[in-house]
C-alpha cells in the first residue's frame, strides 16, 4: 500500500471518526514507509503486522538462497 494513502485511509477518514473506529493494528507488506507514514499522524500507538503470504514468500525465498 503506498504510504500516503494508507496514512489518508488509517488517520484521516472521517467515516471511521464519525464510527468511534480506532484502527491499531495494520497488516501489510514489509515496506517501512507505509507504517512510518502511518504512526507519524496517528493519535494512537499503531502496531504493524507482516501478512502471512509476505512472510511465506520471505521465509522459502531465504530457504532457497541457503540451498545454493
Amino acid at each position: 500500500m503506498e504510504p500516503a494513502l494508507a496514512e489518508k485511509i488509517i488517520t484521516k477518514n472521517e467515516q471511521l471518526k464519525e464510527a468511534d473506529v480506532v484502527v491499531g493494528t495494520l497488516i501489510a507488506d514489509e515496506d517501512a514507509s507505509t507504517i512510518v507514514a502511518v504512526r507519524r499522524n496517528s493519535e494512537i500507538p499503531v502496531e504493524k503486522w507482516a501478512d502471512t503470504n509476505h512472510i511465506e514468500k520471505s521465509f522459502t525465498s531465504s530457504l532457497y538462497e541457503l540451498k545454493v
